[in-house]
């Protein structure tokens, strides 16, 4: 078997082959087949990233496990399916009812272990795939606001994203929820400019339906896309004031009537889980919860690995050039998409990376925007110009090899997982207890074996009670 470091290595050359064969089409003319070759770049980094045999440790075993459960019980969403050890409610590490986050990505992961079975490429695949649509639908968006050669741009920006790659991988933490959110946000703008070029219903429909989708992901800051769309309504000139109000009273309504009844049931269901979970996420605002404070610039500051250490420059002079000229409704609704985001999570005493990722394709907008306004159709010296060019692609690539770690040899399935494993072997005519998980791992056994798991082990008295009431036990071997 050849290592990691060499399989490392030659898909990131593929997919700079890839990056480069798309460049050559494009020069041809031949846009579909330069954002295919960008997609199939982007997919090689995202298949080599995906290729860990286990779940990683923050968030993304947590959801795992309770997309597993519901696939059963997909309006019960469980992290102990049994719980037969007391837990407390208020713990999303450990409790039953599981209402921590919104339930669209799990059902998403649910469907994804029907059909593929419950593993970790049926975990990762949805957000794969979502990633690479994203491209293409950023490339539409960015096309319509400006111009195909400024799509291109951002279309390869966001194709090598690292943030990107790291959620729809399941590298990071939050994973792939801030990967569904900001593809159910930038699907719902997408649709809102298709329905004012079409004047067709159906998309003003379809983009209403994509931010309710986007609320049941990440909660309320889905509703973004409501002053986005209201600003491209108005840049449009094809409506009156009252018309435009009517059309985002709307919008507003069919995504509520998407996101709650969502709301409204578990409320119902599950009243004391809910009813923390809502105070809970009140609190991020207000406190630093979970030891997740940091800098009040944090987002901004943050800025620099996200988009390259340039990134800077391109928004300054997009926010100087929007001020400086005639009112451009279209900029508008970029900067909105950029600001409301930043500034609502910079307030924010809870910060967490990705918490602004739902402003991504903003900050591309605006930088693929400067390279082509200001470098490629600037008065520039060559030598300067393409300098200053590769130095936009190059800076964000070398975070994006921090994440994808082509040149690392690490152990992708590690030995604890088979050991895990051998659980299901197991002959069991009761349901299973399994007890001394390796430290910290009760979440995975869980995912892997078809038992109830903790970490410890527990009183023989408490042992003797699960028996008698038809329980099954084995503990783990110390390793």
């Amino acid at each position: 078997m050849p290592s990691n470091i060499t399989i490392g290595i030659i898909t990131v050359l593929a997919s700079l082959l890839c990056y480069y064969v798309s460049w050559l089409q494009i020069k041809k003319g031949n846009t579909k087949a330069s954002i295919a070759w960008i997609m199939a770049g982007s997919l090689a980094l995202k298949i080599f990233t995906s290729a860990d045999f286990f779940l990683h440790e923050w968030d993304e075993r947590y959801h795992a496990l309770v997309a597993k459960n519901m696939m059963d019980n997909p309006f019960k969403p469980m992290l102990y399916e049994n719980p037969v050890m007391p837990y407390d409610y208020t713990m999303w590490t450990g409790n039953h009812v599981w209402l921590h986050k919104q339930p669209l990505p799990l059902w998403i992961i649910s469907i994804s272990f029907k059909i593929f079975g419950v593993n970790e490429i049926a975990l990762r695949l949805p957000s794969i795939i979502a990633s690479i649509i994203l491209i293409v639908l950023v490339f539409k968006i960015a096309s319509s606001l400006f111009n195909k050669k400024i799509a291109y741009i951002c279309a390869i920006l966001i194709s090598f994203d690292w943030s990107i790659i790291s959620h729809a991988t399941g590298v990071d933490a939050t994973d792939h929820y801030d990967l569904f959110f900001v593809f159910f946000i930038t699907l719902s703008i997408y649709y809102c400019l298709k329905s004012i070029s079409s004047k067709r219903y159906i998309y003003h429909f379809a983009g209403a339906v994509s931010m309710g989708f986007a609320v049941l992901c990440k909660w309320l800051p889905g509703m973004i896309v409501l002053p986005i769309y209201f600003l491209l309504l108005y840049d449009s000139y094809s409506y009156s004031f009252f018309q435009i109000i009517k059309r985002m009273a709307s919008f507003l309504f069919v995504s509520i009537l998407v996101f709650l009844p969502w709301q409204l049931y578990t409320f119902n269901q599950f009243p004391l889980e809910a009813g923390w979970e809502y105070t809970y996420n009140k609190r991020h605002f207000f406190e630093e919860l979970e030891s997740h404070g940091n800098p009040f610039l944090y987002y901004f500051i943050n800025m620099l690995r996200g988009f390259g250490e340039l990134v800077y420059i391109p928004v300054l002079w997009f926010i100087y050039s929007f001020f400086r000229n005639k009112i451009n409704y279209k900029h508008a609704a970029v900067l909105v998409w950029f600001i409301l985001p930043y500034t609502f999570f910079t307030f924010a005493q809870t910060k967490m990376p990705a918490y602004t990722m739902c402003a991504a394709p903003a900050v591309f907008l605006m930088i693929a925007y400067f390279i082509q306004n200001i470098l490629i159709d600037g008065k520039f010296n060559n030598t300067l110009k393409y300098l200053l060019i590769l130095s936009f692609f190059i800076l964000p690539f070398i975070h994006t090899l921090e994440v994808v770690k082509p040149f690392e040899n690490r152990d992708r399935s590690p030995a604890w997982i088979e050991q895990v494993k051998q659980i299901n072997k197991i002959k069991k005519d009761k349901p299973l207890i399994v007890f001394n998980s390796p430290k910290d791992r009760n979440i995975e056994t869980m995912f892997y074996a078809d038992c109830t798991s903790y970490s410890n082990i527990p009183a023989d008295s408490t042992i003797q009670r699960l028996k008698s009431e038809g329980y099954d036990i084995y503990i783990l071997p110390n390793k």
